[in-house]
């Protein structure tokens, strides 16, 4: 079977020739076989054309239908070379899934570095609120405790002594209860 359909309802064109069958809207037709798409006329809605068996131009309803020219060389055309247009789409629509699913990657990786970056800061945050958090006395009693215990096993070096006891206020108040005990 040979033919050419074209809808400006669903701004489609449907071409087959024997077995290879090609379907696509009006502009990817035009980009597939590297030509303007067949014009209808204002008032029509729909041309079927099947070479040596009709060419029909009507409105979707039949309430206006006219013959074309068959045989119709544009169609035959069309018809000859749909096999290009075939390709075409299958590259086309391969290099389109290829961006899509880059775009999409992109997105995605875009997103988890957005997730990160809130967790990270909210963690952060936490961090810095845990450690402008005043301290009970109890809390630095065990705090004190573990420094003594730590410190009398020998695992403290000066550096890591001093890294532990960076904030003023804690300082003051674990130095105020080591010279209490």
């Amino acid at each position: 079977m040979r033919y050419v359909q074209q809808s400006t309802i669903s701004g489609n064109i449907v071409v087959q020739k024997d077995d290879v069958v090609y379907s696509d809207t009006n502009e990817n037709f035009e980009k597939d076989m590297g030509l303007t798409a067949p014009s209808l006329p204002e008032w029509a809605e729909d041309r079927v054309y099947e070479p040596g068996i009709r060419h029909a131009i009507h409105t979707r309803d039949g309430s206006r239908m006219e013959g074309g020219d068959d045989p119709w060389e544009e169609g035959d055309r069309i018809i000859e070379d749909i096999e290009l247009a075939v390709e075409s789409k299958v590259a086309r629509e391969s290099e389109e899934q290829r961006l899509h699913f880059e775009e999409s990657e992109r997105k995605r990786l875009a997103w988890e570095q957005e997730q990160y970056e809130n967790f990270r800061r909210e963690r952060e945050q936490a961090d810095a609120d845990e450690r402008a958090r005043p301290k009970s006395k109890e809390e630095l009693k065990q705090y004190t405790a573990q420094i003594r215990f730590t410190k009398q096993l020998g695992g403290f070096t000066s550096a890591s002594y001093g890294a532990i006891l960076t904030d003023t206020l804690t300082t003051a108040t674990i130095t105020g209860l080591v010279v209490s005990d």
